[in-house]
């Protein structure tokens, strides 16, 4: 008597035939005609889910993904936004900031402002106006060198 081989069946193609089904093994090279009934079909296991696999619920599985999608919005927002801010440390922090004129401020010697908490050497933006006074308000417009240039701010003593 001649010894028959048995091969796991993996089906990659189920056709319906007279006699049954026809299977396809992988490779794709040889049809088994009638080798699958409809009976034996109930033997074959469906492939498991990936939640199945990983033994968690797909519910969490989508839970887990709509929080961390919220959080990458969330995260994108939150650079954009102080991306915004204005600098307020170093030189970029004192452009716009007002201060009082403590010594007169002429066009050729300077003068001392205080400006965020210290006492700055300061020159005018515009040389044609003459000197400021003490008392009277400023605007820091920028630097020149280690010495802050100022306006009078409008509506200021």
């Amino acid at each position: 008597m001649m010894q028959q081989k048995v091969y796991p069946l993996i089906l990659t193609t189920l056709t319906t035939m007279s006699g049954g089904y026809a299977a396809r093994i992988p490779d794709g090279t040889v049809d088994y005609p009638g080798c699958v009934t409809p009976e034996s079909l109930a033997l074959v296991e469906q492939s498991r889910s990936f939640g199945d696999r990983l033994g968690v619920s797909s519910y969490f599985l989508a839970l887990l993904l709509v929080l961390a999608v919220y959080s990458a919005i969330r995260l994108v927002l939150a650079v954009v936004r102080t991306s915004r801010l204005r600098v307020s440390t170093g030189r970029e922090g004192m452009i716009g900031e007002t201060g009082v004129v403590r010594r007169q401020v002429s066009p050729r010697s300077g003068g001392m402002v205080f400006v965020h908490g210290e006492l700055w050497k300061a020159y005018p933006e515009d040389t044609s106006i003459g000197s400021l006074e003490p008392g009277t308000e400023v605007e820091v417009v920028g630097f020149k060198r280690a010495a802050i240039v100022i306006r009078a701010v409008e509506g200021g003593n």
